[in-house]
């Protein structure tokens, strides 16, 4: 189960008189970082697999959730598939960043910054959340 590192980094614009926020993807956090939690739903089968009616949280050492993952199915399909939402938090631990399923297909690891923006996130009916804290 490999759960992308995203992170959060503020740089002062004293021309704006603000944190100017970039997200980054720094590839994948490595085993042992994190706690991983499933609960099943009332309606799981009794020796279910994890793709059946779980939600799936992973949780970084300070407690946060990173991740947190629902599995269904899409259009007219019949195979449960993966729908993860990832939080992003600054150095002082302020939720920065949520980023919805959509999103995290669509957004590029090489140029992730310039895609916050892109035509292709903003036209796939999915929205990045931006929290400013500062």
């Amino acid at each position: 189960n490999e759960v992308k590192l995203f992170t959060a980094s503020a740089l002062w614009d004293a021309s704006q008189g603000l944190y100017a926020i970039s997200l980054s993807n720094d590839g994948y956090y490595p085993a042992g970082q994190l706690y991983k939690t499933i609960t099943y739903d009332e309606n799981t089968a009794a020796a279910p697999t994890e793709a059946d009616g779980s939600t799936v949280e992973f949780k970084n050492k300070e407690g946060q959730v990173v991740l947190k993952r629902t599995y269904g199915t899409v259009g007219t399909g019949s195979t449960n598939e993966k729908h993860d939402t990832y939080y992003v938090y600054d150095i002082y631990g302020n939720l920065t960043y949520v980023i919805p399923p959509k999103a995290v297909d669509i957004l590029n690891v090489t140029n992730i910054q310039s895609n916050i923006t892109s035509t292709a996130v903003v036209n796939s009916g999915s929205s990045l959340q931006l929290t400013d804290r500062y």
